[in-house]
């Protein structure tokens, strides 16, 4: 099945320009990229929202994607718009000015209230902190690619208990591995290229210089991730991850970080919340996990949520979970 994210992802055998703007029933979804693309290919083929102006996520950039395109905006859904954004997450500073990038840097301004004037509501992929009561957050899936599909296997038996397979992107990520490599109750199967860990600060390359680093295919990833009944799915750039969600499409319980969006999706799909790995009791979290929910799994219809089809739905249940937030 098709992921949301696959409509920007796949680079045809032209290696033409994807078209950053379509419409699924009574939404209109739009990709704004910064570098680009959002995970593989040739990056100057790729096309998005910011391709031809930069004027920030507007609406008038919208707007001039559509006319680059031969898109009517005017024939648009505006019932519902959603709007990805590679992997950086949506902040605010301290004027209150909403932007895409990390905590330290800006990459580019947001302007909500323009698209609030044209759609109804707004979903966005990896709304960190609640912004706007119409808007809300938006999962970004599965990694886009038929390999990582292909691979995942809701079926597997369960012969692990927590893993730990992530690779040091940042130096959050970096602590949250070191404190797992101690941790007598995770895994750790990091997968990070070798020229990753080579990257690191010397004083984290010190803390790894005794760990084997293990670059792991998808096919190989998928099939460890499902293999067991909970994974550790920390932050990285953004406040979303791939990750968390190859783990709930292999049955698999992400452990995630605290943060609005994450508190929203773990009302739909269930999942164990943490504020800081580190000091936080997760043993007893997951002990109480598996005592309220003996023999969990989730089921095809939440698995299924995940697919475009059911897109509507999605966003009907988001809306509604975020109403009592």
């Amino acid at each position: 099945m098709p992921k949301y994210l696959n409509h920007y992802a796949e680079i045809n055998d032209g290696n033409e320009q994807v078209v950053p703007v379509h419409v699924d029933g009574n939404t209109t979804t739009c990709f704004f990229g910064f570098r680009g693309g959002h995970a593989k290919g040739d990056k100057d083929k790729w096309d998005t929202c910011l391709h031809k102006v930069q004027t920030g996520v507007t609406v008038d950039a919208l707007k001039e994607t559509c006319k680059h395109h031969d898109i009517s905006f005017s024939d648009l859904p505006k019932e519902n718009l959603t709007i990805y954004a590679d992997d950086y997450s949506v902040h605010i500073d301290r004027a209150r000015r909403m932007y895409f990038g990390l905590s330290y840097y800006q990459f580019c301004h947001i302007d909500i209230y323009s698209f609030l004037s044209s759609f109804k509501n707004v979903y966005i992929s990896n709304l960190k902190k609640k912004v706007h009561e119409k808007v809300y957050p938006m999962p970004i899936g599965t990694y886009p690619d038929k390999d990582v599909d292909e691979s995942i296997n809701p079926n597997a038996e369960k012969t692990g208990f927590v893993v730990a397979n992530f690779g040091f992107t940042t130096n959050l990520r970096s602590d949250i591995a070191n404190w797992a490599i101690k941790s007598r109750y995770v895994d750790d199967h990091f997968a990070s290229p070798p020229e990753e860990f080579e990257n690191q600060p010397e004083a984290i390359k010190r803390k790894f210089k005794n760990k084997h680093v293990e670059y792991l295919s998808k096919q190989d990833y998928c099939k460890q991730l499902s293999e067991y009944r909970f994974c550790i799915a920390p932050e990285g750039n953004a406040s979303d991850t791939f990750r968390q969600w190859e783990a709930i499409s292999s049955n698999t319980v992400p452990i995630i970080q605290a943060n609005y969006g994450n508190l929203i999706f773990s009302k739909i799909w269930p999942m164990i919340t943490s504020y800081n790995y580190e000091e936080e009791n997760l043993p007893w979290e997951i002990s109480k996990f598996m005592h309220e929910r003996p023999n969990f799994t989730y089921s095809e219809d939440l698995r299924s949520l995940l697919y475009q089809e059911n897109l509507e739905h999605l966003l009907e249940r988001i809306k509604y979970e975020c109403s009592g937030s």
